[in-house]
Formats: C-alpha cells, sequence, structure tokens
C-alpha cells in the first residue's frame, strides 16, 4: 500500500512556496475601495466628543506626572498648580530672580525640586505597600521606578539650582561693583576744579653789550703809594 502524498511537494531550493488556494485577504479588495472602507471605518472611532470625555481621555498617559511637563501636568490639576505655587513662592522669598536668565534657571530648579518631593512621596507609598505584601514582584517593581525617578528629579533640581546660585552670585557681585564705580564718580564730581598752575612769564632774551667789569685788570691799575717803581 503506497503512501498518502503530501499535499505540497517540498519546493526546490530558491523557490517559495505559494499557496494558490488560499490567497490574502487583501488581494480580494481592490486598493481603491480597500481605502474608502478604511475611510468609512475611521468615521465610527472618533473618540470623545464631550468636553468631560475629552477631559478624562488627556489623561490617559499621565499616571503619576513624573516624567510630565510643566504644562501638561497643570493643565487638569488646580491642586498641583496651586502646590506648585506655594512652592515657587517659598524659594522665590529667599532667592529672587535678577535678570531673564536668572528667571529661566529659577523656573526649573523650583519644578525639578518640586517634583523630586512628589517622588519622594510616591516612593515611601510604594515602599509600605511593599513591606506590607513582602515578595510581590509587582509591588518592588513598583518601588524601584518611582526611586530611580526620585534620584534622577533630584539630580537635576541640584544642577538647576547650582546654575541658578552661580549667576547669581554672579549678578550680585555686579551690582555691588557697579554700585562702588558710582559712589566714586559721584564724590570726585562734588570736588570743586583746582584753577589752572600758573608759570613765570619769560621775555625773549635780547642782544645786549656786555656791563663793564666792577673790577679793573690788575696789571693797568695804578701802584698804591709809596710802592718802588
Amino acid at each position: 500500500m503506497s503512501s498518502p502524498q503530501p499535499a505540497f511537494e517540498n519546493p526546490a531550493p530558491g523557490q517559495h512556496l505559494v499557496d494558490n488556494q488560499h490567497p490574502p485577504a487583501d488581494q480580494h479588495t481592490p486598493p481603491g475601495k480597500r481605502t474608502l472602507a478604511n475611510q468609512a471605518n475611521a468615521q465610527h472611532s472618533t473618540g470623545p466628543r464631550t468636553a468631560a470625555g475629552k477631559h478624562k481621555v488627556s489623561r490617559n498617559a499621565l499616571a503619576h506626572g513624573l516624567s510630565a511637563s510643566n504644562d501638561s501636568l497643570f493643565a487638569h490639576s488646580p491642586e498641583l498648580q496651586a502646590a506648585f505655587n506655594a512652592h515657587c513662592d517659598k524659594l522665590r522669598a529667599a532667592n529672587r530672580p535678577l535678570s531673564q536668565a536668572e528667571e529661566a534657571l529659577f523656573n526649573r530648579w523650583a519644578f525639578s525640586s518640586f517634583q523630586a518631593q512628589r517622588a519622594q512621596q510616591y516612593e515611601a507609598l510604594a515602599e509600605a505597600d511593599m513591606l506590607a505584601d513582602f515578595g510581590n514582584p509587582n509591588l518592588e517593581v513598583r518601588y524601584l521606578r518611582f526611586s530611580r525617578h526620585r534620584v534622577r528629579l533630584a539630580r537635576e533640581a541640584d544642577a538647576a539650582f547650582h546654575a541658578f546660585f552661580a549667576l547669581h552670585q554672579f549678578l550680585l557681585e555686579c551690582a555691588e561693583i557697579a554700585a562702588q564705580q558710582k559712589a566714586i564718580l559721584s564724590a570726585a564730581a562734588a570736588i570743586p576744579p583746582s584753577p589752572p598752575p600758573s608759570f613765570p612769564k619769560f621775555s625773549p632774551r635780547q642782544n645786549k653789550p656786555n656791563p663793564p667789569r666792577s673790577h679793573p685788570n690788575p696789571a693797568s691799575a695804578a701802584p698804591p703809594p709809596g710802592a718802588r717803581p
């Protein structure tokens, strides 16, 4: 009895096996009709249409906000915005920016330090959950994730603070030097001007004859009385 033949023969080297009995589904639909069908299906999934639905879906990717930017974090959370404003006011009371560049560094420092504090709170809660259910790998991963966020944000806050403090000290020194120069110029302007120095006037030299000598030549002088000739 002969063995049953396989449904497909082994292809020769370099030859691909093609199933002509079951072609791909895309081959049944022409490209133009396929595009129209995709466009028609897309009309049925337009997402939320109400303001409340759009507000809810906008926070789908915002789990804890530790990696979010300033605008995306505070756009849908007035509570976080108020807490951040209070944090900025506290820092600004002791470190007032003096220029626009210093203001940018201050905002970076304030936001990074605010996020580092939030990451520390999340880390503490994750650590408590991990200790309550010790051995749960999901809780351990969650704790390590928040720990990495805290370390990263703390480094960013530290770098922004050192840059802000260096620029702040430089601007203070420049302002102090400018004030000293202004005081020196004001003191110099208050001193009355001194009169110009006076020098003796000399008349031009004239060619005058030499005056007669006060003492005659001893050779031509008359001998004193009683002297021998």
